[in-house]
């Protein structure tokens, strides 16, 4: 935790209005620390510090209206129609100033549309780690990269083809149903055909 950029988390949490700064210790992060880590931020993705100029007390107003619950960042407002969806939410505001609300706005679009865009990044990382095991780690990056690529396009072709088997899942205490077969796959397994072998020819193999 000491090693990553607590801030962007930091972050993540007070600008999302279902949870604002309710979860964090006052005495810990303040009102000032909260508005300094904003600053930090927001010169760190933009290059632009909004904290000395007096041009960028509209980025300030809108901080404290966001986190005091006032003016258009009011529950009444914020939660009107209900939704749900964080991105939207955001975008609802309609702000275009750089440096007043459509700053605040912009910092909080990117700072919550990064969990959504690490998805498939974390999925690849997932698929590396299934080529470079510590079974099978005497591969090249580059070889490693190549195999992973080859193995998610045939998933997807797979999955498209309607071929992809579900295995069962083990819980601790519980065992989840197996999942059918689809597809292909499970035209494959009705057509295949009971083998039966003699006892002569058996004894004969063994």
């Amino acid at each position: 935790w000491k090693a990553v950029d607590q801030e962007i988390f930091i972050l993540a949490l007070l600008f999302n209005p279902y949870i604002w700064n309710k979860v964090f210790n006052k005495t810990k992060l303040s009102h000032t620390d909260l508005w300094h880590i904003t600053c930090c931020t927001f010169l760190w993705f933009t290059g632009v510090n909004p904290c000395p100029s007096l041009a960028n007390l509209e980025f300030l107003q809108a901080f404290d209206d966001y986190i005091l619950n006032h003016g258009s960042f009011s529950d009444a407002t914020i939660f009107q129609g209900c939704i749900v969806d964080l991105l939207a939410l955001w975008c609802c505001q309609g702000a275009t100033n750089v440096n007043g609300c459509g700053g605040l706005m912009g910092i909080a679009l990117c700072i919550l549309q990064m969990v959504g865009n690490l998805a498939s990044t974390e999925c690849i990382f997932s698929v590396f780690g299934l080529t470079h095991s510590s079974m099978c780690n005497w591969l090249a990056p580059d070889t490693v990269h190549d195999l992973t690529i080859v193995r998610m396009d045939c998933h997807h072709e797979h999955k498209a083809a309607g071929v992809v088997y579900t295995c069962r899942k083990c819980r601790f205490g519980d065992l989840e149903p197996e999942a059918e077969p689809t597809g292909m796959y499970h035209e494959f397994l009705t057509s295949l055909q009971p083998c039966s072998i003699s006892n002569q020819a058996l004894h004969t193999i063994l």
